[in-house]
């Protein structure tokens, strides 16, 4: 918890000068503060007593000393106002910054990472957690202790002033509040911490439903999700009154019974001191002292309710910095460049999680400018062999070499920019067709972006919108067909002219006639270009210059279409099956 607090403190720097702001405007609201109540004292003494007991009325006085507290209360407004703003104004900012630094390292973070994490608990500490710490550390937390603390200092020393016999017993208080403090601390704490969690549930099962919605609906699960939601709602808000009832009793349990106890103390000691011939305590002092001992007592009974806030901050701020301190892809400064796109693979092994390996000692060779078909069964290792290709993961043994350059002794992103790849799955980004092309890459023009597109043959019916290429895209592109979103996909990594290019199960998504029409376009971008291809439906693949069959993460055959067809094996028995489920459809 110490280390969660000291990150957190130490955001205060992102713009220190508006903590200091509010620091300082915070000390002359409490100054306004005790000088107001000083004032209604010598109202008290100076005006009302003489007018009570002599019937003497202090006009001028009288206006004079409520003149001034009325610009008191104003001043005290105006700087609570500037306190006040200064210090949310940075919490938004350290909000932002904590944000902008988890989507970076969100971005840097290897793909094991989401193989292991639900993205709704991801979505959960970008979003929930950092507003909680916001709101709960920043605001609730920092802004109102600084508040707190101010007026309980400036209160006690004019306190002092007035009676130091007062001031020096209520020191007798303090023990009591740390003890009171630290059996708080010590139940919140969990408590906190498994709101936090129930939050993050919550937010991954409502993600979950809303990416798989057809699914849903098509199987009939919907009852089923919403009695687990509910399930873990119930659980959320058991935890949540849980925290709440401890919350009440701690805080205005205590401050209550402080003030009550405090302030019949000082009145018995007062008039123990008058029975006893000692100087009578005016009217004003008398209110004063009461006043001062609350405004002292109340807020030590909302540092619990405030040590609360912290606790809830702190629940969150643990789940962003376990986060922010995932280890990122490590990178190094060495440059590549792919010039023929020849791909040498040697002894790979590779293993996503303990001793289950899906390639082993795997080797393959691509010359320059071919195009290799990769095909098998489903686990045979395909989908695997592009991601390692693409460093979305690194093996466990064994090299790439690209143009006889070790891609693991060279930078992702040089890597990268000589390569293209279409994934099964197209994904179209929020904006317009021409930035789901260029992807917002200065270099690539809208001239190319349209070039690319009538490669593919998807500019025919791009060119019939509204707005053409600058149509606007919304909610993964679902206005267009999945054939037409895989063009899109398609044109994105034909524009950026690779020398390496990757189709994974690129045309399993797209109908007969779009399927036509990338074939067509493959014919052109052959040309000066090495094209791999992993493919399910054998017939999309037929023109490659070879064929790799893995079965098991191994290679089992080799070769041309028709030789693998004439030699009758693993490949023949994969065409004929797909041959005869094409005769039943």
């Amino acid at each position: 918890m110490t280390a969660t607090i000291k990150r957190l403190l130490a955001y205060l720097l992102v713009q220190p000068w508006l903590f200091i702001t509010g620091l300082v405007f915070l000390f002359l609201q409490t100054s306004l503060g005790v000088s107001q109540t000083l004032l209604i004292k010598q109202i008290i003494d100076q005006v009302l007593v003489p007018l009570g007991q002599r019937h003497v009325y202090y006009q001028d006085k009288f206006i004079h000393l409520l003149l001034l507290i009325g610009l008191t209360a104003i001043g005290i407004m105006v700087f609570r106002f500037i306190a006040m703003y200064s210090l949310q104004v940075l919490s938004n900012k350290i909000a932002k910054k904590m944000r902008d630094q988890m989507f970076e390292r969100m971005n840097q973070l290897p793909m094991a990472y989401f193989d292991q994490h639900a993205s709704g608990s991801l979505v959960s500490r970008l979003t929930n957690d950092v507003e909680e710490i916001r709101r709960q550390f920043y605001v609730a937390g920092l802004a109102m202790l600084l508040m707190n603390v101010v007026m309980v200092l400036g209160t006690y020393l004019m306190l002092f002033h007035l009676s130091q016999e007062v001031c020096l017993a209520m020191l007798v208080l303090l023990p009591i509040v740390v003890i009171w403090q630290g059996l708080y601390t010590k139940k919140m704490s969990p408590i906190q911490i498994k709101v936090q969690e129930q939050r993050s549930d919550l937010t991954s099962q409502m993600n979950e439903s809303l990416q798989n919605v057809e699914i849903v609906q098509a199987f009939g699960m919907q009852d089923d999700l919403i009695k687990k939601f509910m399930t873990a709602s119930q659980q959320l808000m058991q935890w949540q009154l849980k925290g709440l009832r401890l919350e009440t009793w701690a805080s205005y349990t205590l401050s209550k019974l402080m003030i009550y106890v405090t302030q019949v103390a000082l009145v018995a000691f007062i008039a123990l001191g008058f029975l006893q011939g000692k100087e009578a305590v005016t009217a004003g002092l008398l209110y004063a002292l009461v006043e001062g001992t609350s405004r002292v007592l109340e807020p030590l009974g909302m540092v619990v309710r405030i040590v609360g806030s912290v606790q809830r901050s702190l629940a969150a701020g643990q789940r962003i910095f376990q986060f922010l301190d995932e280890n990122i892809e490590d990178e190094v400064e060495d440059d590549l460049s792919i010039q023929d796109g020849k791909i040498d693979i040697k002894n790979l092994d590779f293993a996503y999680k303990n001793e289950h390996y899906i390639l082993k000692d795997f080797c393959l060779e691509v010359g320059a400018h071919e195009t290799i078909a990769i095909v098998g069964e489903t686990g045979s290792g395909k989908s695997t062999l592009m991601n390692l290709l693409f460093r979305f993961y690194d093996p466990n043994a064994g090299e790439i070499l690209i143009d006889g350059q070790n891609i693991f002794q060279a930078s992702r992103a040089a890597l990268r920019k000589g390569m293209a790849i279409v994934l099964q799955e197209p994904y179209i980004f929020s904006g317009t067709i021409l930035s789901n092309i260029t992807l917002d890459d200065p270099t690539i023009t809208e001239e190319m972006a349209q070039e690319a597109l009538e490669k593919v043959g998807a500019w025919k019916w791009i060119s019939q919108l509204e707005m053409g290429i600058h149509q606007p895209v919304v909610d993964k592109g679902e206005e267009f067909s999945s054939g037409q979103r895989q063009l899109l996909s398609f044109a994105r990594a034909l524009v950026r002219n690779p020398k390496i290019l990757i189709l994974d199960e690129a045309t399993s998504h797209v109908d007969s006639e779009t399927e036509g029409l990338i074939q067509e376009a493959m014919a052109i971008l052959k040309e000066n270009r090495t094209t791999l291809i992993i493919a399910h439906r054998l017939l999309t693949v037929q023109d490659a210059d070879q064929i790799i069959v893995l079965s098991q993460g191994k290679i089992v055959e080799k070769g041309q279409h028709k030789d693998l067809l004439e030699a009758k094996g693993f490949y023949h028995q994969m065409y004929l099956d797909q041959a005869n489920s094409f005769l039943l459809e």
